[in-house]
């Protein structure tokens, strides 16, 4: 049988290693939205351009 102290640790390390995992997998993720976000920004700064071509293709119909 384990002593409570001895447990109690194990369960700490386990709880620190489960932690780190998922801060990891949280800046990746993070990350990720960042990166979202800019792709975002750039695709809406160059809707009014896009529409407007439209504007220019529909008017030549």
């Amino acid at each position: 049988m384990i002593p409570a102290s001895e447990y109690e640790k194990l369960q700490e390390r386990q709880n620190a290693e489960r932690l780190a995992c998922l801060e990891a997998r949280k800046a990746d993720c993070l990350g990720v939205v960042e990166q979202l976000e800019k792709r975002i920004a750039e695709l809406q700064s160059s809707l009014p351009a896009a529409e407007k071509d439209k504007e220019l293709a529909a008017a030549e119909i």
